[in-house]
């Protein structure tokens, strides 16, 4: 099967099969996708733009504590 943008139905179909609270779909090509359950929505874990946004914001998140006391200083 090729990599496609899924739709809801498509999502919510993929839940129901696999049983799983995290989303990892290899022939989906959203980055983000809605919570099965619940408000909100949730990283596809089989896409790599998904991993660089979250190494983006745990690297800024890091760096906010170890630079705070320089930023302190100024």
């Amino acid at each position: 099967m090729a990599k496609h943008r899924y739709t809801k139905e498509e999502v919510k179909k993929w839940y129901q099969e696999n049983h799983t609270v995290i989303y990892f779909n290899k022939d989906d090509k959203n980055i983000l996708v809605r919570k099965a359950y619940g408000i909100g929505f949730k990283f596809n874990y089989a896409n790599p733009i998904a991993w660089a946004i979250i190494l983006i914001l745990i690297a800024f998140i890091v760096s906010v504590f170890v630079f705070r006391d320089f930023y302190a200083g100024l």
